[in-house]
């Protein structure tokens, strides 16, 4: 069980772990401030079953940026993970995509799809 005082950045994390045969996941929330991943099993759904991941309207949130990182690295059959960018400015918005594109992938048929 995880602590009161961790649940608020762990929630995505003890979620997954609880749907093993996850094969599409569509985030429309943030991800609450002080995500962090917690040391431990990876959940199954990221090993086997989870292809596609839709995140919608991140605007560069850095714990959201923490998540996805978490997702591309563990994800390893990922097929696509599409994300709808949202910035005030296109300085800002291309920003977010490099940093977006230039993350490593533990799937090599995983594509980035921005939206």
């Amino acid at each position: 069980m995880i602590p009161d005082e961790d649940w608020n950045g762990t929630w995505i994390l003890e979620f997954l772990s609880h749907v093993p045969n996850l094969k599409k996941l569509v985030l429309d929330v943030g991800v609450p401030e002080g995500f962090r991943v917690v040391p431990g099993e990876v959940p199954s759904c990221l090993l086997y079953h989870l292809k596609e991941v839709e995140i919608t309207t991140f605007d560069g949130d850095k714990y959201m940026f923490a998540m996805i990182r978490y997702l591309l690295n563990h994800g390893r059959v990922l097929e696509k993970l599409m994300v709808d960018v949202y910035a005030r400015c296109e300085k800002r918005r291309w920003i977010i995509i490099d940093k977006l594109s230039r993350l490593p992938r533990n799937s090599k048929k995983c594509r980035v799809e921005i939206l």
